[in-house]
């Protein structure tokens, strides 16, 4: 009776490390990139980041690599899975005006380990003089 349950409790445990979490929005997805062992898919559709949701704080995480850098997405988190199959993201190419010039500006930046970014389509999206 023991095996069993042992068995069982290994196998559920399985499938919860495997399940995988649908997330609607920019900002709930966003919520996520600091985790560990996550599994996570945007729902399709396309999403938009603007110059104004920078303005707000909306993407306001830094990373300091020799110079400090706003980052839209920051993966700090280690082996998670994100799969963005079906989704484009577009950024407004006014972003980069957003911080002035004092800050490199990076729409996703990769810290963590042994992450999976599936299918990730990216558009920036305005004029080449912003």
């Amino acid at each position: 009776m023991l095996k069993q349950l042992l068995t069982l409790l290994v196998l559920v445990g399985s499938i919860n490390a495997f399940s995988q979490t649908v997330v609607n929005s920019l900002a709930e997805l966003k919520t996520y990139l600091d985790d560990d062992n996550v599994n996570i898919k945007l729902a399709p559709g396309d999403y938009y980041v603007t110059g104004e949701d920078c303005e707000n704080g909306l993407y306001s995480d830094e990373v300091n690599i020799g110079r400090t850098s706003k980052v839209m997405f920051l993966f700090s988190g280690n082996n998670n899975t994100f799969d963005f199959s079906g989704v484009t993201i577009y950024f407004e190419t006014k972003i980069f005006q957003t911080f002035g010039g004092s800050y490199d500006v990076h729409e996703i930046h990769i810290l963590g380990n042994n992450n999976v970014l599936k299918n990730l389509t990216m558009v920036d999206d305005g004029s080449v003089y912003d």
